[in-house]
């Protein structure tokens, strides 16, 4: 009884901290954004959109959970984006960091690519993905065999 008292102020206690957290990515995803909108076009500074849209997603995400993660389900679809996220991003940024490296020695901005357009593309597309199989893996659940 009393572990699962402590659980449970320890779930409130992580959800408060996300919602706070999702304060700072949301910010920086708006203030990153809104120049690409004004002044010089969208189409010339589109390559620059991955970046915020990357960190508006993980503040989407800690938001969700601060506001939605009382339920176990919802928990678990967070943790399957956040995975996702992770595995997808990480993977995106080694890509984009060493393959212009080994493909293309001469250019000095290569690595750039990681940082820049492949890792935080790869985050948002591995959060997509990570929620996904996670509602197709709860609906399997749910199923009667």
């Amino acid at each position: 009884m009393r572990s699962e008292a402590l659980r449970a102020i320890t779930i409130k206690v992580l959800r408060v901290l996300a919602g706070i957290a999702a304060i700072g990515p949301l910010t920086y995803a708006v203030w990153r954004t809104i120049p690409l909108f004004t002044g010089q076009g969208f189409l010339r500074n589109s390559v620059l959109l991955p970046m915020p849209l990357s960190a508006f997603t993980f503040g989407a995400l800690l938001l969700w959970f601060g506001l939605r993660g009382s339920d176990p389900i919802r928990r678990r679809r967070f943790a399957g984006a956040m995975l996702g996220g992770l595995a997808l991003g990480v993977l995106g940024f080694l890509g984009g960091f060493f393959g212009p490296l080994v493909f293309m020695p001469e250019a000095n901005t290569g690595p750039l690519i990681g940082f820049i357009l492949t890792g935080p593309l790869g985050f948002v597309l591995g959060c997509i993905v990570g929620a996904w199989f996670s509602e197709l893996r709860e609906r399997e659940m749910r199923l009667p065999s």
